[in-house]
């Protein structure tokens, strides 16, 4: 491998040095294929538990309105564009209430779902668990438009 130009990479003398250094490249983030964590995070749902319960505190009037979700998100989105990082409420319906989920929240009203019907408007909708101080069902919704969202959600007092 005259090329590399290299002594310590040279392949016929120091295989163990090449194969070192390539698994430490690998490690340290060359290979842009690697996945991509979400540092303290958990990922709570995707693709499907399907009870999973989910609420989003509304100020508006029903039905629930796609483009004041959007303006709920940071930044703000278009009905049609990818919601990211969506705070909402959610638990396992059958551990969880409606009035659980929605107590901590300080909106007048809400729009509730399930993330089965979630995912029939969009199967890459993501939920990650998030508790935060005074809600400790505090979720981050990704992956779906408020658009497909309003039109899996009911609105609710």
């Amino acid at each position: 491998m005259p090329y590399l130009n290299m002594p310590y990479l040279n392949m016929t003398t120091h295989p163990i040095k090449l194969f070192v250094t390539i698994y430490v490249l690998l490690l340290s983030g060359c290979n842009s294929s690697s996945p991509t964590t979400i540092s303290n995070y958990e990922l709570m749902a995707k693709k499907g538990s399907g009870e999973l319960l989910i609420v989003r505190g509304y100020n508006g009037g029903s039905p629930c309105n796609a483009a004041v979700i959007g303006n709920g998100n940071s930044p703000s989105v278009g009905p049609k564009e990818l919601l990211t990082n969506l705070s909402i409420s959610c638990g396992d319906s059958k551990k969880v209430t409606y009035a659980d989920l929605r107590a901590p929240l300080p909106s007048t009203h809400a729009c509730v779902t399930y993330l089965r019907k979630l995912n029939d408007q969009n199967q890459d909708t993501q939920v990650v668990k998030d508790p935060i101080d005074g809600n400790r069902y505090h979720c981050l919704l990704s992956e779906i438009t408020p658009k497909q969202f309003i039109s899996g959600s009911k609105w609710q007092d």
